[in-house]
C-alpha cells in the first residue's frame, strides 16, 4: 500500500502508538521513502510519507504546509509521540516546520526523534551554481 500526503497506514497496535512522518529530498518524490515507511509500518509504527513538489515553492512554503500536518497530528489523542525520518532537503523543511508549528513547546511530551539522512545543513554545492535566467525557477536554491 503506497502512502503519500495525508494517507496514514496504521498497524494493528495498542490504543496509543507512535507516528513517523517521512519526508523526501530535492528532485525526489514520496515514493523514494516508501521502503523506509514499509519497514517502519512492519515494526509497528503508523507512517506518513509526506510528499511535496520539490521544484516548486520555497522551503518555508513547504514547511508551512507540513506544519499544518504536524498540528493535526499533535491534536490526535491516539498518538503518543511523533518522529521524523528525512532525506536531504526534507530535513531542512521538517526543522522549519517544527519551528513554525511550535511543536517543541506545545507538545513537548509528543516530540519524538528526528533522523536526518544527508541534510544540507551548511548548504549544498547546488546553491553555488550560477543559475542566471533560471534562478526564479528554483527558489529553494
Amino acid at each position: 500500500m503506497k502512502r503519500h500526503v495525508l494517507k496514514f497506514a496504521r498497524p494493528s497496535a495498542p490504543a496509543t502508538h507512535d507516528l513517523v512522518i517521512a519526508t523526501h529530498g530535492f528532485l525526489s518524490s514520496g515514493r523514494s521513502m516508501d521502503p523506509i515507511a514499509d519497514s517502519l509500518t512492519a515494526a509497528g509504527y503508523e507512517t506518513l510519507v509526506w510528499d511535496y513538489p520539490s521544484l516548486q515553492g520555497s522551503i518555508l512554503s513547504h514547511a508551512s504546509r507540513l506544519s499544518a500536518v504536524i498540528q493535526e497530528a499533535v491534536s490526535r489523542p491516539d498518538l503518543s509521540r511523533i518522529h521524523f525520518v528525512t532525506h536531504s532537503m526534507g530535513g531542512i523543511i521538517v526543522r522549519a516546520a517544527i519551528a513554525q508549528s511550535r511543536m517543541e513547546t506545545i507538545a513537548k511530551k509528543r516530540c519524538g526523534r528526528l533522523l536526518m539522512m544527508a541534510p544540507p545543513n551548511r548548504g549544498s554545492w547546488l546553491t553555488r551554481l550560477p543559475l542566471g535566467p533560471f534562478a526564479s525557477r528554483f527558489p529553494q536554491l
